[in-house]
């Protein structure tokens, strides 16, 4: 029973997801912005809380982006957990230390940019929901 206590616990979290629109200048600058209509890429910032249960090295989230019409942005793939298929918008892919780490991913749009609504970050690890947010483009 303490092998499935620890194991369960054994898992990365996030705390802080934020998601926001972002325009990004020539020099490189990023500036958020509500507007859908200026908006260049989506950022998505989190970090992953320490766990000392959680074994240092290579370690990966999905991240989920879905716009206001239910479609996911991104990469727009699946994987396949036992039962469970997940769509992701992209892999976060980081090398864990066990100590908290701040990640941040962008998602560009797809086709002509950016609807207004609402959209929903969710972040898996494997097939678990982690954590989720929601922000709004107008």
């Amino acid at each position: 029973a303490l092998a499935e206590v620890v194991e369960d616990a054994a898992v990365l979290t996030t705390v802080g997801l934020k998601g926001f629109g972002v325009i990004e200048r020539s020099s490189g600058k990023l500036v958020p912005t509500e507007r859908a209509g200026r908006s260049d890429k989506i950022r998505i910032c989190y970090t992953v809380a320490k766990n000392k249960l959680v074994n240092a090295g290579e370690q990966e989230l999905y991240v989920q982006v879905i716009d206001p019409k239910n479609n996911t942005l991104g990469v727009n793939e699946h994987v396949q957990f036992g039962e469970k298929t997940l769509n992701y918008s992209l892999v976060s892919k980081f090398n864990y230390e066990n100590a908290n780490l701040n990640i941040c991913e962008f998602v560009a749009p797809s086709g002509d940019g950016f609807e207004n609504g609402r959209y929903t970050v969710n972040v898996f690890n494997e097939k678990d929901l982690v954590s989720t947010t929601e922000f709004t483009l107008q």
